[in-house]
């Protein structure tokens, strides 16, 4: 595969996020990663995001507030590299992050802020989700997901994603990241739903190939997403115990995540 290298130079706000109905990439999305130039802070503006006449046939809920003891880490990389994200514990809760390639439903997306203290290429990425059904009572859902989307987005200088702006991307097949069972946790009801639904948790880890360079100081934003058929089964982020908040795109709209916790995501970097 040949390396592209995204060198991000400072924060790029050129779309509006309070309504990002469809921007995440609802579309066919290249396996190749690809970078928007970065403009100085000082330059930011806003205008009307970009909407789609895509229609929204049913909602991807939020995973509730859960009780678990579950404190299994991450798959443990042997890279040397420096950790600019280290957050492996464990929380309460989840949040949905996949599009659907089988169905017309807009995405959901979740987005985590990343601001490195030294420029670097990144080097490894491990995370932690769950599977469930939401409408389905005492089963034990299957994993479905096919790749996972690895996205960049500038930061808007006030804390918050810019999903119409991103700098880069980078699509994983399944057999690339490691899927790793960690257990399930039954009696969990999905957020709108009354039935007791069946979570079950897996690691993942991928070292990337394509070259994504962080500028020092400059305040990107991850996000990752479960590509997969449908919205029958669920895919969201475990949550972590601390970190700031993370946003979620969902029904066309940004809002900071109910937990207001940052995902169990680790990030290293190869200092350049």
């Amino acid at each position: 595969m040949n390396k592209v290298r995204l060198l991000i130079v400072g924060v790029v706000a050129t779309v509006a996020t309070a309504c990002g109905a469809g921007s995440v990439d609802s579309g066919t999305v290249a396996s190749n990663t690809t970078a928007a130039p970065a403009t100085n802070a000082a330059q930011t503006t806003t205008s009307a995001p970009p909407t789609t006449a895509t229609p929204i046939t049913t909602a991807a809920p939020s995973l509730p507030e859960a009780p678990t003891t579950s404190t299994t880490a991450a798959p443990t990389t042997t890279t040397t590299s420096p950790y600019v994200v280290e957050s492996r514990d464990k929380a309460n809760g989840a949040e949905t992050s996949q599009r659907a390639t089988a169905t017309n439903q807009l995405p959901v997306a979740v987005f985590d802020p990343v601001t490195p203290s030294f420029t670097g290429t990144i080097s490894t990425i491990e995370w932690s989700g769950i599977y469930t059904f939401c409408d389905v009572e005492d089963a034990e859902p299957l994993p479905h997901a096919t790749a996972f989307d690895i996205k960049i987005y500038p930061d808007n200088g006030d804390g918050e994603p810019v999903p119409g702006a991103r700098l880069a991307l980078t699509t994983v097949a399944i057999e690339d990241t490691g899927q790793t069972a960690t257990g399930a946790i039954d009696q969990l009801p999905c957020q709108g739903f009354t039935n007791d639904s069946v979570w079950v948790g897996y690691d993942y880890l991928v070292e990337l190939e394509e070259e994504i360079t962080l500028e020092a100081d400059v305040t990107v934003w991850i996000s990752i997403q479960a590509v997969t058929p449908s919205f029958d089964t669920f895919w969201g982020w475990v949550s972590s115990t601390s970190g700031p908040p993370s946003w979620q795109l969902a029904k066309g709209h940004m809002n900071i995540v109910g937990t207001q916790k940052k995902r169990v995501l680790s990030i290293a970097l190869d200092a350049t």
